[in-house]
């Protein structure tokens, strides 16, 4: 049993308890163990409670529009000369933020 100590007591953890909220509308989402156990293994790099969440199914449909728009501009400048592709991305290049 995973359980949490509230006052001393053991409290079980259920499925009816956990919830997060959507980082990008602040929805908030209900959760099942089995969602919380693939988020923690998507983890490469280890999992924490305080940095994890889930996108709320309209963000969800919204982000994955925009990808596919994404990858139809992609498939567009593979098309361009060589010029015109480095002039928009060069464009871009404010909107961009890059890793370290």
């Amino acid at each position: 049993m995973i359980y949490m100590k509230k006052n001393g007591q053991e409290t079980p953890v259920t499925d009816l308890q956990m919830f997060c909220k959507c980082p990008e509308c602040g929805a908030e989402i209900a959760m099942n163990g089995g969602e919380l156990l693939k988020l923690a293994l998507d983890f490469e790099e280890g999992f924490d409670f305080d940095s994890s969440s889930l996108f709320c199914d309209s963000c969800t449909m919204e982000r994955t529009r925009i990808r596919e728009q994404l990858h139809n501009v992609q498939t567009a400048i593979d098309k361009m000369p060589l010029r015109e592709a480095a002039q928009l991305v060069e464009s871009l290049k404010p909107y961009c933020h890059e890793q370290a």
